[in-house]
């Protein structure tokens, strides 16, 4: 659910490859290094010309959430966009139902920012929450990851 209807676990070549061609987009995968199996997908959108910074495509699977790997791949990714720019903010959406996911971009201190669109995802309406982390206060805390 975390990725919106976009994706679905398990992930396959073709929901991959509509994905793949940005290449203002840095994929991230979670592989489990005792099974070497990927266990999620992370990204993030830098665009130069707006200075902004967007995370997506957050999906792990549901075998191992809770333990912690969501929230590695999260941290990579804010961390890399942090490091390879100077933009003040990442942003990210995120469906207002999903507690989890939210709980999640909380404890890492993303703030909503009062913006939010509805999406129809089959027969339902689904309200996407856009939500923002600042610079300043990532920089302020020591979020450290393993997966780089």
């Amino acid at each position: 659910m975390w990725s919106g209807p976009t994706f679905t676990w398990p992930l396959n070549i073709a929901q991959l490859e509509k994905s793949l061609t940005s290449e203002r987009r840095t994929w991230w995968t979670g592989i489990d290094l005792e099974t070497g199996r990927a266990f999620g997908l992370a990204s993030l959108l830098v665009d130069h010309d707006s200075q902004s910074m967007r995370l997506g495509y957050i999906i792990t699977d549901p075998a191992v959430r809770g333990q912690g790997r969501g929230r590695a791949l999260v941290e990579a990714a804010v961390a890399r966009g942090f490091e390879k720019t100077d933009f003040p903010l990442i942003t990210l959406g995120v469906y207002a139902h999903n507690h989890r996911a939210l709980g999640l971009y909380e404890s890492l201190e993303f703030k909503p920012t009062g913006a939010s669109i509805e999406t129809v995802v089959g027969d339902e309406t689904w309200q996407a929450m856009e939500m923002a982390l600042s610079r300043d206060v990532w920089l302020r805390n020591d979020h450290t990851s393993s997966f780089h």
